[in-house]
Parts: structure tokens; sequence; C-alpha cells
């Protein structure tokens, strides 16, 4: 076996590779071991996943969705205890949240507050949508996981991953994944298409939650798109080349649904 990302022998590889973080409630999307190899998967966890997943909005979607990390812990929410003045975290429990100083010094002043004081005020600020800081590590984020889909849709058809390997049309994206260009940010569609706390209804009755949804578009131009929604935002990135024309163009000739839908 291969590497799809850096094509080199995977025979002894052990790691699995999550298609999307666990961190953002994937438990089920994962390629077996030897699709990525040890390497690049640790690559792709210190330099792409963790900065992103620590970003101002991922880490609060992350928080206010109590979304465990992988040792099965709440990330914390930064916000601000007006009355005092004191920044302080709050921390996603099961049954609620538990609040406390953002550092040990404030702990008692804030404790102290508390409890000499009948109401109080806590600001949390609330990011709509990654910052513009964001686009380059997303970017490369998105064209890994749109080259991990592909694999995934390949991966019990008889020389697909070959197919997914050799394709030269897909190395640009495949460098650019892997080992970064700091000259090009791919560029990327990005729309909200539901509300990110937007509950759904199963033909049971039952209500249900998407944290994230993807497919694989193929337009008439012979282009193809991932296009996945994470927390409600639409992103849809061009595996052939850094332009998103082709998908613009889906959209406007499509009414400007959703292909998630």
């Amino acid at each position: 076996m291969r590497c799809i990302f850096c094509k080199q022998n995977t025979d002894k590889s052990k790691s699995e590779e999550h298609i999307i973080p666990a961190s953002l409630g994937n438990l089920e999307h994962i390629l077996p071991k030897g699709i990525v190899c040890d390497k690049c998967n640790n690559y792709f966890s210190r330099k792409i996943e963790k900065p992103l997943l620590e970003s101002f909005y991922f880490l609060h979607a992350r928080a206010i969705n109590k979304i465990v990390t992988k040792r099965g812990k709440y990330p914390p929410n930064d916000a601000i205890h007006i009355d005092s003045g004191i920044n302080v975290k709050l921390i996603g429990e099961k049954d609620g949240w538990s609040i406390s100083a953002s550092t040990e010094q404030e702990e008692e002043r804030f404790i102290k507050k508390i409890l000499t004081s009948s109401k109080g005020t806590i600001i949390v600020p609330n990011p709509m949508q990654p910052s513009e800081n964001d686009k380059y590590v997303l970017s490369r984020f998105l064209g890994k996981i749109a080259i991990e889909v592909l694999a995934q849709r390949l991966i019990h058809i008889k020389g697909g991953l070959d197919e997914v390997i050799d394709k030269p049309e897909l190395d640009m994206l495949r460098n650019y994944t892997r080992r970064g260009n700091q000259n090009l940010i791919w560029p990327y569609s990005e729309r909200r298409i539901y509300p990110e706390e937007k509950w759904f209804s199963s033909d049971n009755g039952q209500n249900y939650q998407i944290l994230h949804e993807y497919n694989l578009l193929y337009t008439p131009d012979k282009e193809t798109y991932l296009v996945i929604a994470i927390f409600g935002i639409e992103y849809a990135i061009n595996l052939a080349g850094p332009t998103i024309d082709g998908y613009m163009k889906w959209i406007d000739s499509n009414e400007n649904i959703s292909f998630l839908d």
C-alpha cells in the first residue's frame, strides 16, 4: 500500500485517519491503516488540525456544541464577567456548564464577587464564521478532506486508490495540502446554509443536529468539488485546481440551493 499524500509505502503504518477530526464530532468517517502514512497523519494533526481547532471560531463552536476532545473533555469557552471585569472560562458538562476565572490569580476575587452579588452578567463572544487569518490553514484542511473523501469513495474499487495516488491532476492540491505554499491560499466557497444551532427532525419524529455532512460534486464542466458543511457553514473546494468558478456557475444554475440539500 501507498500513502495517498506522500505516495510512500505504508505497510508498517499503524495510524487510522479521521477524515474529519474526532474533535469535530466525527466517530465514523475513518480511513483504515495504510491509506495515510503515520508521518502524514501526524503532520496533519499538528500543523493543520490543531491550529484550526484552536482558532477562535472553531474553539467557540466546539465549546457551545459540547463536542468532547480525544481525551473526553469539553473544550473551554472564553467569556467575561462584566460586573468584575474578570476573564472567565465556561466549560460544558452533561447537565449544564461550570464557570471559573481564566487564571488562578483571579479565582479568589471572582468567587468573592459571585458570593456577594445577587445577580451578574457574563458576555460570551459569538464569532459567526472563521476569520481571515484562518483562511490559509482552513483551505489546506479542506484540501486534506477532499482527497481523503475521494479515497474513501474508491477504496473498494479495484485500482481505485492507485488512481487517487497516481492521478497527476491531484498533485497540485496534494502538495499544497501536505507541504503548503505561503504564496497561495487555495480558493474555496464559504456560505452559511443553516443556523449552527438548528435541529432537524427525522421521519420517526426524533430530533437530531448535523455537525458535519459532505459529498462530492461532479460538475458539467468535468470538475470535482468537495462540498462539506461544518456547523452549518458550507464549504466547497476544487480538487483539480485553485479556482471555484465552476462551483459558482453550478450554484447560479441551480437557484443557489446547496448540493447537500
